[in-house]
């Protein structure tokens, strides 16, 4: 739907064109969670106390960077998984509601988290933009934002991998090293 979910798959079609040439292993991870600019930007709208678009309910599987830098360091060192894609992510999701909760705990807020309709945000967006720049609000992210991110690692675990952050973890150490 996005530009950057475009880039994904494009560069995922120019790997494989390269599948002859060399031995090629594909990492898919969830919404990567580490201390960066991106998610510095998530906690000052957090702390704006920025509605929710939608209801939340929505699951929202993450991988901590540790976890992925892992599992790289797995797939390069295992043989067995040359020629293989894998999706890289936490055991199990919280719902986007219940990030958004640990997010504002982390960051020392209660967490309660206002939530306003999908047919609301598109607008809201606009006037974000509008009137704050917040590149983080695009109308075409929010339909990235309600979807459901729920995925299975059992591939990868059945090579051996498996992660040991889970997203409440992973969101206080993200936060943690943000504020150092």
């Amino acid at each position: 739907v996005t530009d950057y979910e475009k880039s994904k798959v494009e560069g995922e079609q120019a790997v494989h064109d390269y599948q002859e040439m060399i031995h090629i292993t594909i990492l898919r991870p969830a919404i990567v969670l580490g201390p960066n600019k991106y998610w510095k930007k998530i906690a000052r709208l957090m702390e704006k106390n920025l509605p929710l678009v939608g209801s939340g309910k929505n699951k929202w599987q993450t991988v901590y960077v540790d976890d992925l830098v892992g599992a790289i360091v797995f797939c390069l060192e295992n043989e067995e998984t040359k020629g293989e894609t894998f999706i890289v992510a936490e055991e199990s999701a919280l719902t986007l509601e219940e990030i958004c909760k640990e997010f504002k705990k982390a960051l020392g807020l209660k967490p309660r988290v206002r939530k306003v309709p999908r047919w609301l945000g598109k607008p809201l967006a606009h006037l974000y933009i509008t009137f704050f720049g917040g590149a983080l609000l695009q109308p075409s992210h929010l339909k990235r934002l309600n979807r459901n991110r729920e995925y299975s690692i059992e591939k990868i675990k059945s090579y051996g991998w498996k992660p040991e952050w889970d997203a409440k973890r992973a969101i206080k150490e993200t936060m943690e090293a943000l504020k150092s």
